[in-house]
């Protein structure tokens, strides 16, 4: 069966890469924080590029003994959909994804190429044939779509997301799968309106965005999830898949990392924690998700992204933090961090941070995936929400409203959406303290449900056990006393402003006997 597209769209003419890109997502200061020789590089992931066949071409240069493009040099390049010469917007694509010079991959190990039509059917997802699952040979990791289109069927389209949904979470291979907008106004349905993509958008914020309309499945979700470095969405779209293939191929490397940090949702929370929380480069608008800033719902939002940059661009410096910080089971948090949990019907799980230091920032995002059928007739979708929470002496206060004012300056501590498979927390200036990030479901549908969380903050923690009793008591309040008044790097300054004084008491009043 072929499908034949009604628009398909290239997401940007074919250019010469840019280094300014990897600037743009903080990669060159994860070069800095790392050095050259440490630096994840996608070691052998395997990755698979589809594009739009353009004048019968799908595919980036194939190295043969007559001739090979030295970004390419060494890596497997497999033709999926037959025979094809060269497309320049896949070469640029695959440039940016793994190029020796270019690339923040470089070091996949095998590249496979579809053309659309052929994945959409025969060559992977079985479309039209209801009785075959999509097949993925060769173990392929990270899929990079750049292409938008609309089958004109919606019937057609609908079964084209289902079946994408499916390969995600139910796969073997688990692919993380990164997917382009198109660029401009114009909403496609192919592949965005899917549920368990990434559904990438472009630096400048000219792209489609919003909701996904209605007489779709899920309406009212936002896109984009996040937006990469660049001007077009096609070569946004395949930095985001090399951050993903970066982080893979550091998991697989780490003996101290988890195998769930490879996992589609855990990445795809990871890269939407770490975002840089900003409007369109070159604009004056600033990132925000709608919560009020003042009234009984300040802090509260049930659309838990900003409407044109989704959690923000790329990252990958950030990324990495929160990757190698490690899993963190449920109980005592770090600073930075992501956990994988499974929840029941109507439960909920959370993370302690014992005496938090005041942040500039603290961001959280969840992930899960819509659940589809094995016969592609049916899918489910979770409720799940998240919450930061101030701590008092054991009790969990809300911070929404009149009770966050003194808390936070800005942004949602609560994030609840009805439709979205996504949940986020953007805040700034976050007092220092005792706080719980809860995450908690609230359907009460059967079935076990998987969900991703990660968390990043530019604070730090407090140690208010000064004395190194192994408890905060009457002994640390006497050395605080002691210190009152300007103190420029001693332990009792709690708050760490450079002066002891009433902050850095109360501070050390809601740590007591901890």
């Amino acid at each position: 069966m072929r499908l034949a597209i009604a628009c398909l769209c290239i997401l940007g003419a074919a250019t010469s890469s840019s280094a300014d890109y990897r600037s743009v997502c903080e990669w060159t200061d994860l070069v800095d924080r790392l050095g050259e020789e440490n630096l994840p590089r996608g070691d052998g992931v395997i990755i698979a590029i589809v594009e739009a066949a353009v004048d019968g071409n799908y595919a980036l240069d194939e190295c043969t003994p007559l001739a090979c493009n030295p970004e390419f040099d060494g890596q497997v390049i497999t033709y999926r959909s037959g025979p094809s010469g060269v497309s320049s917007h896949a070469r640029s694509v695959g440039i940016r994804l793994c190029g020796h010079d270019s690339g923040m991959a470089p070091e996949v190990s095998q590249v496979q190429c579809y053309e659309v039509n052929g994945f959409l059917a025969n060559d992977c997802l079985k479309t039209g044939n209801s009785s075959a699952q999509p097949t993925v040979p060769g173990n392929i990791k990270v899929w990079n779509h750049s292409w938008v289109g609309d089958t004109g069927t919606n019937s057609i389209n609908t079964e084209i997301m289902r079946r994408i949904d499916w390969m995600i979470e139910s796969h073997a291979t688990r692919p993380v799968v990164c997917v382009g907008l198109n660029n401009g106004s114009q909403q496609t349905a192919l592949l965005a309106n899917c549920f368990n993509v990434i559904a990438v958008g472009r630096r400048d914020g000219e792209h489609s965005h919003g909701e996904v309309p209605s007489g779709h499945e899920g309406p009212g979700r936002q896109r984009p999830d996040l937006c990469g470095p660049e001007v077009t969405t096609s070569f946004s779209t395949s930095p985001v898949s090399a951050a993903a293939a970066m982080l893979v191929g550091e998991v697989r490397s780490d003996v101290n990392l988890h195998d769930d940090g490879e996992q589609p949702d855990v990445i795809k929370s990871i890269l939407m924690a770490s975002a840089q929380h900003t409007g369109p480069l070159g604009s004056e608008d600033v990132w925000s998700n709608g919560a009020p800033q003042d009234g009984n719902r300040r802090g509260l939002t049930a659309a838990p992204l900003d409407p044109k940059m989704g959690a923000g661009i790329l990252d990958v410096n950030r990324a990495h933090m929160i990757l190698t910080a490690g899993r963190q089971t449920p109980g005592s948090a770090d600073v930075a961090g992501w956990a994988r949990e499974t929840l029941i019907a109507s439960s909920s799980v959370q993370w302690h941070f014992n005496a938090l230091g005041p942040t500039g920032e603290f961001v959280a995002s969840a992930a899960w995936n819509r659940s589809v059928s094995s016969n592609f007739n049916g899918w489910s979708l979770a409720n799940i929400d998240i919450e930061l929470l101030r701590s008092v002496e054991g009790e969990l206060h809300s911070l929404v409203g009149e009770a966050g004012i003194e808390r936070f300056a800005g942004g949602n501590v609560r994030s609840e959406s009805q439709v979205d498979p996504v949940e986020h927390l953007y805040i700034t200036g976050l007092a220092a303290g005792h706080y719980v990030l809860r995450l908690e479901r609230s359907d009460d549908d059967e079935g076990d449900v998987d969900v991703a969380l990660a968390w990043f903050t530019t604070g730090s923690l407090v140690h208010a056990d000064l004395d190194g009793s192994g408890e905060v008591g009457v002994e640390d309040l006497l050395i605080l006393l002691s210190s009152w008044a300007s103190c420029t790097e001693c332990a009792a300054d709690l708050t760490g402003e450079g002066i002891v004084d009433r902050a850095d008491l109360l501070l050390l009043i809601e740590l007591w006997g901890s």
